[in-house]
């Protein structure tokens, strides 16, 4: 049970290292080095009331 949750700090210690992303803001189609991403804002957003964050993968070249 130790070496578990010795494991998961790790882990998690690990992924609060990691280096910050770009900002970005609005909606809009953004390019990655491996491709692109889209971000859809909801029309009518205030731009301060918090948003629950919905990512959709759609299994590009996916097999089987």
């Amino acid at each position: 049970m130790m070496r578990l949750l010795a494991a998961i700090t790790l882990i998690l210690l690990g992924l609060t290292l990691s280096a910050p992303g770009i900002a970005r803001s609005g909606s809009g189609t953004y390019s990655v080095a491996s491709g692109s991403y889209e971000a859809r804002l909801p029309a009518g957003w205030d731009g301060r009331t918090p948003l629950p964050l919905l990512v959709f993968f759609h299994g590009y070249r996916q097999r089987g």
